[in-house]
């Protein structure tokens, strides 16, 4: 690429092209901010939920007459599974466990 001969034509594309660059540069930190905040959130709902979730299902487990007996959860409808869990006993026996979880895993 040439540069034009005018210098008010050289000046307007050095500014246009500096500009550019900066944008680009504040819009990828920006990014990488809100992406670490929503990560943070993210991360705390789900820790919120399992305080929520994990003493029911203790309970469910202590309370139950047969020991070792693996409970499978049924799906409620068909669906991508993201978040799978086993919850194991002192002896490695699945106590509970989410319907996609792979215990081989």
């Amino acid at each position: 690429m040439r540069w034009p001969a005018s210098l008010q034509a050289r000046l307007g594309l050095s500014v246009g092209l500096v500009l550019t660059v900066l944008w680009l540069l504040a819009a990828t930190v920006t990014a990488v901010i809100v992406r670490a905040e929503m990560d943070e959130v993210f991360d705390s709902a789900l820790r919120e939920t399992a305080e929520r979730i994990l003493p029911l299902a203790v309970t469910d487990i202590v309370g139950r007459e047969d020991q070792g007996v693996t409970q499978r959860l049924a799906p409620i409808r068909a669906h991508d599974e993201f978040f799978t869990y086993l919850v194991r006993d002192a002896e490695g026996r699945i106590l509970l466990q989410s319907h996609a979880a792979d215990p081989t895993v």
